[in-house]
């Protein structure tokens, strides 16, 4: 279970949020939303624990309230990966959609999973409106090789470059440790620059080269 999936609970399943009193408005929200079979995502956590924190952004019309839901393991029927960009495509211009439709083909081609988090992934799960004119779209890329880094960090510069709307996200490493991609491209030709992490579990300030060591060989 890593930051950014998606997860889903039983209709059944017990919960309780500090954000919202039981029974109140916002936790039959929560409620609706359960049984509706919407997903909740998986924040940052220890892994031992035994009780889930799982979050949730409701839609506009709720007020676009940010909850925080603790959930027992049992309680989850189900966790996949955040939402490919390719499922985003119809929800976008013409415009944008063939900018992001050459980012997919060309992450694609560099062997890097892509997923979409943020307002966009909860309004393609819900059906509901999250984005306004300010929102951004926000991504996830997970590297397996070092010589990817180079080619997505490309891909989202040229893609960045033609989008109506700002492109957010982050760069994620085999370790789990997750670098915003902007910061990520402007710290990677300054040896001994530190780049701010966030892993499952935890933040840290990393130096690029450590990062990096566990691929081997030089980043592209």
């Amino acid at each position: 279970m890593h930051r950014h999936d998606r997860a889903w609970l039983h209709a059944s399943a017990a919960f309780r949020s500090d954000c919202a009193p039981a029974d109140g408005f916002h936790w039959q929200q929560v409620r609706e939303w359960i049984r509706r079979g919407r997903p909740l995502v998986v924040p940052r956590q220890a892994a031992s624990a035994a009780v889930v924190s799982l979050g949730l952004v409701l839609p506009a019309h709720c007020g676009g309230k940010r909850l925080s839901i603790q959930v027992e393991r049992k309680g989850i029927s189900a966790i996949f990966p955040p939402m490919p960009l390719a499922k985003c495509l119809p929800a976008v211009s013409g415009h944008d959609r063939s900018h992001l439709a050459r980012l997919d083909e060309a992450m694609h081609g560099a062997g890097v999973r892509v997923g979409v988090y943020g307002s966009m992934a909860w309004e393609l799960a819900s059906g509901e409106t999250y984005r306004h004119e300010d929102s951004d779209l926000d991504l996830i890329c997970d590297l397996a090789e070092r010589s990817q880094a180079g080619t997505v960090l490309a891909a989202l510069q040229k893609a960045a470059a033609g989008l109506s709307f700002p492109l957010d996200g982050e760069i994620r490493f085999p370790g789990g440790q997750a670098v915003a991609w902007r910061e990520l491209l402007a710290a990677r030709n300054k040896p001994g620059a530190d780049v701010l992490t966030k892993g499952d579990e935890e933040i840290a300030l990393v130096a690029i080269e450590a990062l990096m060591d566990g691929f081997g060989g030089e980043m592209a």
